[in-house]
């Protein structure tokens, strides 16, 4: 995380062959800065006595075992995906679904309505987005 701060994002990534994130950021402890989760292990694989960068090719980068995400979950760090707000760390799905929860389910069930329709044009429009 230091090398991705001292060199910036977009020259850590070129340098050690790694490209734009496209579903995991890993987050700093204690801060929400965040960097990308697989160019973060495979750039920490170095630091380690006799060990050298992984490649972007040599890894997976997702959630299964020895996924880049598992690795850093097991080191106690948060994984957090490119759809998350990175004020509230809520994903935009997480949004709808408190939105749908709030403004359509539960007034039904006050309703006490058997079924309910949603469209997802007034969603997008009620929600502002």
């Amino acid at each position: 995380m230091d090398d991705c701060d001292k060199l910036g994002l977009e020259d850590f990534l070129e340098k050690n062959a790694f490209g734009m994130p496209r579903d995991y950021w890993v987050l700093r402890p204690g801060s929400t800065a965040r960097y990308p989760a697989k160019a973060i292990v495979g750039v920490a694989h170095g630091h380690v006595q006799g060990g050298a960068v992984l490649k972007n090719a040599d890894f997976n980068g997702g959630n299964g075992p020895g996924g880049a995400n598992s690795i850093l979950r097991q080191h106690g760090f948060e994984i957090v995906g490119t759809d998350c707000d990175p004020d509230t760390d809520e994903s935009i799905a997480d949004k709808i679904r408190r939105f749908l929860i709030e403004e359509y389910v539960r007034p039904a069930i006050g309703r006490q309505a058997a079924e309910f329709e949603v469209v997802s044009g007034d969603v997008h429009r009620e929600m502002g987005e």
